[in-house]
């Protein structure tokens, strides 16, 4: 009897494994499936999408860890959403790209900083997003200051987006690395001061 539970659950687990993830998803299951196997899993930014929102919470506790720790976890801040959005697509041919925006009454004055995962449609080359819940946006954007212009109107956070940067963490060790390694990216890139008229400053 025993043994036909064990062989049981293991069909279940290989079963949940080696199909798309859908609204129906058993979500507790997905707390049995390894990192590396939840990576083969997941194939659209949709999917990506139904992961952020229904398998992991938000948790602020100011560690950006790489998406082997926070699917243990089940929880992250925003940059860990991120990490798991580009870990969970880094086999589909999507760049792992992170958008960082700083939040602030003036580029001068920043507040608070934020990050979610961008991408592009292949077909149309237009950018969506996917983070938390509000954030998982089909591609619509013809470029990331029309987004962040987007957010802004919408009100997505409590001040505006008044500047950003584009990250490409291909060098960092996002899956399964350590947390002081994923740390070095935030200071570099160029920041794009969003107003009327773009300005490039390099930090």
């Amino acid at each position: 009897m025993k043994k036909n539970l064990f062989l049981f659950s293991l069909l279940l687990i290989f079963s949940v494994a080696c199909t798309p993830i859908t609204k129906s998803d058993n979500i507790s299951l997905y707390a049995e499936l390894d990192y590396q196997t939840m990576i083969k899993k997941v194939k659209t930014p949709e999917e990506v999408a139904w992961y952020l929102q229904n398998y992991l919470h938000y948790q602020n506790d100011n560690v950006r860890r790489s998406f082997k720790y926070v699917h243990k976890r089940k929880c992250g801040i925003c940059a860990e959403y991120a990490f798991s959005a580009a870990a969970l697509l880094s086999d589909n041919n999507y760049p792992p790209l992170i958008l960082h925006v700083l939040l602030g009454n003036s580029p001068d004055n920043i507040q608070v900083t934020h990050a979610l995962y961008v991408y592009q449609d292949n077909v149309t080359r237009r950018w969506g997003s996917l983070g938390q819940q509000r954030e998982n946006i089909l591609p619509k954007f013809k470029t990331l200051k029309e987004m962040c212009l987007y957010f802004n109107d919408q009100k997505f956070y409590s001040q505006k987006i008044v500047a950003y940067k584009l990250h490409n963490i291909s060098r960092f060790n996002f899956i399964d690395g350590e947390d002081k390694e994923i740390y070095k990216f935030w200071s570099s890139g160029k920041k794009i001061i969003l107003a009327n008229t773009e300005k490039n400053l390099n930090n």
